[in-house]
């Protein structure tokens, strides 16, 4: 998505409140107006202000805005701390179905994953990766 600006421009909706952005989300096949202010989480550590969500390129802050609306539309920041499947992020940007490859459950017997990537970029699909979730007990970082 972010290599089509297009895309990422029709996220953003008007708002009629300075300081909020909107985007239109979809879950379920349903529509959702998502309004957030345009305040993301930060600390101050000895001095020195840490943003704590990743800023884009060029310090852009579109990919923080829209993590925050999606947190929103799933429930809270943590419901998407630890990872998982992407195309669900994707379907709720966009709002059309996606498709997902597992490479482990299938061992290639659907063809080779190279050749499946290449046909979707060749349908200007949009291509995401994702990485098993994990439980909190279980990551090295969260303890």
């Amino acid at each position: 998505m972010a290599n089509n600006s297009e895309l990422i421009i029709n996220l953003f909706q008007p708002s009629d409140l300075p300081g909020t952005y909107q985007f239109d989300m979809y879950m379920k096949g349903n529509l959702y107006p998502i309004r957030i202010d345009d305040k993301v989480p930060m600390y101050t550590e000895l001095g020195k202000t840490i943003l704590l969500m990743a800023e884009g390129v060029n310090n852009t802050m579109w990919g923080p805005l829209l993590e925050k609306a999606y947190s929103k539309l799933v429930g809270n920041y943590l419901s998407i701390a630890s990872g998982g499947v992407s195309i669900e992020t994707v379907r709720a940007f966009v709002g059309f179905p996606g498709f997902m490859y597992n490479s482990n459950a299938t061992n290639n017997a659907t063809g080779n994953v190279w050749e499946i990537i290449r046909d979707a970029l060749r349908r200007k699909d949009i291509v995401t990766a994702s990485t098993p979730t994990v439980k909190a007990s279980q990551s090295s970082i969260l303890n």
